[in-house]
């Protein structure tokens, strides 16, 4: 589990997925963020496979088949919480 210290709160992301459409992260505080997935000009274009393999970094999520990378800075300030 990687921790990030955003406005004095520890954010810590325990998993992240793609389905729907959507890239998911699950907060170890038991929510669920969740953004559209084509965020980034790479993610809008890549395939289903290529938007599945993420991974979870210190301070942002990465697409290794894409060499694309969103701080989990990033994706909490655009997503929804669920």
């Amino acid at each position: 589990m990687n921790t990030l210290i955003l406005d004095n709160l520890d954010i810590a992301v325990t998993r992240a997925w793609h389905s729907a459409g959507r890239i998911h992260l699950q907060l170890a505080d038991g929510r669920t963020v969740s953004v559209r997935a084509d965020i980034t000009p790479a993610l809008a274009e890549a395939t289903q496979e290529q938007r599945k393999d993420m991974r979870i970094l210190p301070f942002s999520i990465h697409w290794p088949g894409l060499d694309e990378d969103i701080t989990i800075e990033t994706l909490l300030k655009l997503g929804v919480c669920e």
